[in-house]
């Protein structure tokens, strides 16, 4: 008896030593479920899912980049990846330095959900060019603005999704990012008159929008009073070098019937401030 409980108790001593991830995460089968290729380079997205102490099936996804049939990249595991065809992925020579640049979204998984994108440099090694935080989640899209041969990145910013207002609803103003020769930088006040261009800001329809919200919404239990349609106009003149035209609207198109003007400016501008790109916002003009 005494031995059999020495060999049970060196077991559960052996069993202590073994990494707690590798006793809580057994991987069952990995499947490829999307691919994008472009020569000889080729990306694929695997599904794989696993078992954990409280949880059966359950997943995760991973990435891997091959060159002639060599893998040179794998990715660790998320949650939530966008890579291939299927997800508006690309992979390409973008920028014209005869390089594929991949893009990658790791996603939290709701379903308004900001995402991270990832845009590697893929030559014989991969090098990660951008880490950009809190893009939407659609796909981006590519305009050669200056006309240089090189397109420009454009995605929306979801800084303000969900803010005082329903998601589908929020603002989501351009982010234009353009290559420098080793990564893409922000270049909103350069290309201002292209983030402006299209935009219909009439004053008498602007004054509609926001008095039909403030009536639709001030008597409503558990809703904001305020109009989205207002910091969308301002938002626009913002990320195009105006603030002092965004200030204006702001004054002008201030519902009267809410009391609670100097508030919630303060608020809305702590919020823009606070922003990951605000800093760089400042320099985008070069």
């Amino acid at each position: 008896m005494r031995k059999q409980f020495n060999i049970f108790l060196y077991g559960a001593l052996l069993l202590c030593l073994i990494p707690i991830n590798v006793i809580a995460q057994t991987y069952i089968e990995r499947v490829p479920v999307d691919s994008i290729r472009d020569g000889e380079y080729l990306a694929v997205k695997y599904h794989i899912p696993f078992d954990t102490f409280n949880r059966d099936n359950d997943y995760g996804y991973q990435y891997e980049i091959y060159l002639e049939g060599e893998m040179i990249y794998k990715s660790a595991l998320h949650p939530f990846i966008s890579i291939g065809e299927h997800d508006h992925g690309f992979l390409q020579d973008l920028n014209k330095d005869s390089k594929r640049e991949l893009k990658v979204n790791i996603a939290s998984g709701g379903s308004n959900g900001a995402e991270d994108v990832y845009i590697y440099s893929i030559d014989s090694a991969v090098v990660l060019i951008n880490a950009l935080d809190g893009m939407n989640k659609v796909m981006p899209r590519f305009r050669d603005i200056d006309r240089d041969s090189i397109p420009e990145i454009i995605f929306n910013d979801n800084l303000f999704l969900c803010w005082h207002t329903g998601c589908a609803g929020s603002p989501r103003p351009p982010l234009i990012w353009r290559w420098d020769g080793e990564r893409y930088r922000l270049a909103n006040f350069k290309y201002k008159d292209h983030i402006l261009n299209g935009h219909n800001n009439d004053p008498v329809e602007l004054r509609k929008r926001i008095s039909s919200y403030v009536e639709t919404y001030s008597f409503r239990k558990g809703y904001d009073p305020y109009p989205p349609a207002l910091w969308k106009a301002m938002l626009q003149q913002i990320y195009a070098g105006n603030s002092n035209v965004a200030d204006s609207i702001f004054n002008n198109f201030w519902p009267p019937e809410l009391s609670d003007k100097n508030e919630f400016y303060l608020e809305f501008i702590n919020h823009l401030h606070n922003g990951p790109y605000w800093e760089e916002l400042q320099q985008s003009d070069w």
